[in-house]
């Protein structure tokens, strides 16, 4: 689920998801300056931040990457690390998210959103 909030300054994403019964994981994406930044609360317990280092003029892919987090120590901490979005047409997209730990991806989660009008 997607919504607004703050006077239009803050996307906020609410995920449940069959891969983690019974959790809630929020995503939120603002402006920093020129600047697209994410915020991600992860079941992995950290808040990693990621920064848009990628739009496609058509705006059909938008790549995020790792800038920094809260609650990780080290990098080498599991945590989202990078979340390539791909925009089909106005109704579809799908988000490709890449979990990094001990120096390299782990693993890579694919989700696919469709809007219900």
């Amino acid at each position: 689920m997607f919504r607004v909030i703050a006077a239009g300054s803050v996307v906020v994403e609410t995920s449940e998801f069959e891969a983690h019964p019974g959790e809630t994981m929020m995503t939120m994406y603002h402006l920093d300056g020129d600047r697209m930044m994410l915020t991600h609360y992860c079941v992995a317990r950290n808040q990693p931040r990621l920064q848009a280092v990628s739009v496609d003029s058509g705006v059909k892919r938008v790549i995020f990457t790792f800038r920094d987090g809260t609650n990780l120590p080290s990098r080498d901490q599991g945590h989202m690390d990078q979340v390539v979005y791909d925009f089909l047409d106005e109704d579809h997209f799908s988000s490709r998210w890449s979990f990094y730990k001990n120096g390299r991806e782990d693993w890579m989660e694919e989700i696919h959103f469709e809007r219900i009008r």
